[in-house]
């Protein structure tokens, strides 16, 4: 093989010739400007190398491994090294700046190399694909990132959004699926409509947990584990009904279902607390709770389950509540002995409670009172600390939403105004008016149970007067 300079008929450029089994092969060309070009592809003048339109580039081999379709990147760097080093690369910056070394994916929807002609939403404008070979080739992706116009693009104005994507171990196809995506607004989706299970695992040091979305349900899913159907805490369905150690209920808002074990000491094994206010003047909200209540017996000791009601606060709605707190009720399973489970509600202020039969029981019964006879002589002086009162009930006042406007301190703002229901006069006297023993400890009502007791202690004393005044005169 020979080489040399010099000067073809016709050519006023110097050439490097190469000559290689008796063909003529012109290799470079050194052209005016101290530029080097090969052929019509490459050119490099010194600072700037540059491939020509339709070239490709082959790093540590002499052809190209297709990876989509029938064609191959314009780059590729092929290898086979034990230590992967011949297929890595580095951008690597020193600088004393703040600055790093920058990968730049781009497009334009121009055919005219260099012209910048606007982008439309949802047109991808860069993506990091990876293939695998399976045995056939390398076309098979396995997961794609890409970055897609996600609006309206315009002059300094490029919205974007970040989409994740894999493909399901299906046996068939090649085509990677939405997993996940970030959009323009910071909102992350994580499902990409796909017709399958989806969940975010959070794997702990510890315990694992997980949120995700069962799709044969069409639920919301928070649960322990690291994946769906391992231990569901709860479950959010379509409609908001909600299922805490169960599914859903179709009929209820709120199911409850799980099974607890209460432990030495611990009386509350669950509690609920919290706001229910009615959604208009003759809608009620109540919170209803059916669970299942294990009576355990051993020996001569008998333990119940209880479901509990505890003084709950009942703020004024509309101006009608007047009620502020009950007593502690319980639903229980009787603890009287014989194996029998008899469900009753029990107060356990007084030890009372509602029978089966619907008969209130030991309500006022002498084991859980400490009493005496009556003092009668007092009635009448008791009897004139009473002022009654003639009354219609106010009208609280409402906002432009129809809301009942409240103080700085949460109380009720009343209005001069009759409330619309309110159509007859009333009598009676005024909580905070009256003795201690008959109003409630607010001072906001007054107890019917001890005014009844009151009432016939008073009509007891007049009994008793009238007598001794026929017995006076004789009659």
């Amino acid at each position: 093989m020979a080489s040399g300079t010099f000067l073809p008929p016709g050519l006023s450029r110097s050439i490097v010739k190469i000559e290689s089994g008796g063909t003529d092969n012109y290799v470079m060309t050194a052209v005016d400007g101290e530029t080097i070009q090969g052929e019509d592809k490459l050119t490099f003048d010194g600072t700037n190398l540059a491939l020509g339109a339709d070239t490709k580039t082959f790093i540590g081999h002499t052809a190209a491994v297709l990876v989509s379709g029938s064609t191959s990147p314009s780059l590729q760097v092929l290898g086979n090294h034990d230590d992967g080093h011949d297929t890595s690369a580095s951008l690597i910056r020193f600088n004393d700046d703040t600055a790093g070394a920058q990968i730049y994916l781009g497009k334009s929807k121009s055919n005219t190399v260099g012209t910048a002609a606007v982008i439309s939403d949802a047109d991808t404008i860069g993506a990091i694909l990876f293939v695998g070979a399976d045995n056939t080739d390398v076309k098979s992706t396995a997961a794609r990132i890409s970055a897609q116009v996600d609006g309206t693009a315009g002059s300094n104005d490029m919205p974007g959004r970040l989409v994740f994507e894999t493909t399901p171990d299906s046996g068939t196809g090649t085509s990677p699926s939405e997993r996940m995506r970030i959009s323009a607004n910071g909102i992350i989706t994580i499902g990409g409509g796909i017709s399958q299970d989806t969940a975010v695992i959070f794997d702990n040091a510890g315990t694992d947990y997980h949120i995700g979305i069962d799709q044969t349900a069409d639920d919301l899913v928070i649960g322990v584990g690291t994946g769906l159907g391992t231990t569901t805490a709860m479950s959010i369905s379509s409609d908001l009904h909600i299922g805490i150690g169960a599914a859903p209920s179709t009929t209820q808002y709120i199911e409850i279902s799980p099974t607890w074990t209460a432990t030495a000491g611990n009386a509350d094994t669950a509690r609920i607390g919290g706001t229910l206010t009615p959604g208009g003047a003759n809608n009620l909200t109540g919170l209803f709770i059916s669970p299942t209540l294990n009576r355990y017996s051993s020996g001569t000791h008998s333990r119940f389950v209880s479901l509990d009601v505890r003084a709950p606060t009942i703020e004024a709605i509309d101006g009608k509540a007047t009620v502020t707190s009950v007593a502690l009720i319980h639903l229980r399973t009787d603890a009287s002995g014989g194996g029998t489970n008899n469900y009753q509600i029990w107060d356990s202020t007084n030890s009372a409670f509602l029978s089966t039969a619907g008969v209130w029981t030991d309500a006022s019964h002498g084991d859980v009172k400490i009493h005496s006879p009556a003092d009668l002589d007092i009635m009448p002086e008791l009897l004139a600390q009473l002022n009654l009162k003639q009354y219609h009930r106010r009208s609280p006042l409402y906002d432009s939403d129809g809301k009942v406007m409240e103080n700085e301190d949460g109380s009720t703002i009343w209005t001069d105004t009759v409330h619309s229901d309110d159509s007859f006069l009333r009598y009676g006297p005024l909580a905070e008016e009256v003795p201690e023993f008959l109003a409630t400890a607010d001072r906001k009502g007054i107890g019917a149970g001890y005014t009844a007791g009151f009432l016939i202690g008073v009509a007891q004393n007049h009994d008793a007067r009238i007598e001794a005044l026929e017995k006076a005169l004789g009659v």
